[in-house]
């Protein structure tokens, strides 16, 4: 099995960043399993020019639960777990996600 599918290592975006959702896919990795939030499992990934290193301090500090929802590692973490920034910064994302056409009807899909 290969590295199919997409895990946001970073959920918070700089605070006047225009484009949040290019942020996301820049620290974004390619993983064979969506990973958990247990930093005791190391996460499998194909690094990039931006993510050198998946199991780094950086990455593992912010590390959350997550599933995999077409393709996407999509965070499985109650709210309340996740800091006011991230909180903030992933409603941005997703806002841009389902902005265009296919994150629309994702977004739709799931819901249902």
């Amino acid at each position: 099995m290969g590295y199919t599918v997409l895990y946001f290592t970073d959920l918070v975006v700089e605070k006047d960043e225009p484009y949040p959702f290019e942020r996301a896919f820049k620290t974004a990795v390619c993983v064979k399993t969506c990973p958990s939030g247990d930093k005791s499992v190391p996460i499998d990934c194909k690094t990039n020019s931006e993510i050198e290193n998946c199991n780094s301090v950086e990455i593992t500090a912010n590390r959350y639960d997550t599933s995999n929802y077409f393709g996407y590692c999509d965070p499985e973490i109650s709210w309340d777990k996740l800091s006011e920034r991230q909180k903030v910064d992933w409603k941005k994302i997703l806002l841009q996600l389902r902005s265009n056409g296919i994150g629309h009807t994702l977004h739709e899909f799931r819901e249902q």
